[in-house]
């Protein structure tokens, strides 16, 4: 019998792809990659398709199935734990297929999701998310262990990616405002690089997406850029939203004096139009 000792490592990936390079002990590795990393579907859209793609160099089986997850005010995004219902949640009317692969080094598996708009639907946004894990790292390893009779050892990695899925019914909008904002240092010296503490407010029927820019104005008024922060969602469930930004500073810049003009900007693909902005005296 093969005795085998296994170590597990998770890791969540949200959003946005990143490379990882899991650990095994002789033996390959397996990769995981999404494309596209977002879809928000047209009114007339029924049918979506993720590609996994494994970048590894060796055989990996993955799971791929539908999940709903928050947004707290002050924390990372994170799947909903058990008995909690996301209102606005897209599997109702959702079917994702196939639900499970095997995929060898370069090899991609087309992933569809049909969806099925019910009569009488509310008008509004609606999202769930695609969550593929990679449950076997490396399976040839594996069947050429069970061949032998001795110990093996064996780092099995459990990484995961998500992407949102988002449909929006009818007429959709929404309202963003920058309700507080507050430039701290991490030591009391300021010897630290400056961050900006950014609180923000969200109402409507869908999320919003978009830029984080930040100015800073000088008494001349001459402006330089300190700060952009790409990606920045909001979700319709979401009545405030957090985040800190580091603050790089250029030459001239006086963060003791002058203005920051914080901008909130909305994705070309989305509008591109000025969401929400604030000024903070300094």
């Amino acid at each position: 019998m093969i005795k085998k000792i296994k170590l597990f490592s998770l890791l969540v990936c949200l959003g946005l792809g990143a490379t990882i390079t899991p650990l095994n002990v002789d033996a390959g590795q397996a990769g995981l990659m999404l494309f596209p990393t977002r879809f928000v579907l047209s009114p007339t859209e029924k049918t979506v398709t993720v590609n996994i793609v494994n970048k590894g160099d060796a055989r990996g089986s993955y799971r791929i199935e539908l999940i709903d997850m928050i947004m707290p005010e002050d924390a990372a995004i994170r799947e909903l734990e058990d008995g909690q219902i996301d209102p606005y949640s897209l599997k109702k009317f959702a079917r994702i297929s196939p639900r499970r692969t095997e995929l060898r080094p370069d090899g991609v598996q087309k992933v569809r999701i049909n969806i099925r708009r019910p009569k009488g639907l509310p008008a509004g946004e609606y999202r769930s998310h695609v969550k593929v894990t990679l449950t076997e790292d490396d399976l040839d390893s594996v069947e050429r262990a069970r061949a032998k009779e001795n110990v093996s050892i064996q780092i099995k990695s459990r990484l995961a990616f998500t992407i949102p899925v988002i449909i929006r019914q009818g007429e959709t909008s929404y309202r963003v405002g920058i309700d507080d904002a507050e430039l701290y240092y991490a030591d009391e010296k300021k010897l630290a690089s400056p961050m900006l503490n950014l609180l923000f407010s969200h109402e409507g029927t869908r999320s919003s997406m978009g830029d984080v820019k930040v100015y800073h104005v000088d008494s001349a008024g001459n402006r330089n850029v300190v700060n952009f922060h790409p990606g920045v969602a909001i979700y319709r469930t979401t009545d405030r939203r957090r985040i800190r930004v580091p603050l790089t500073l250029v030459d001239g810049v006086d963060l003791s004096s002058g203005k920051l003009h914080i901008t909130y900007v909305e994705k070309a693909n989305e509008g591109g139009k000025l969401i929400a902005e604030k000024m903070l005296n300094l």
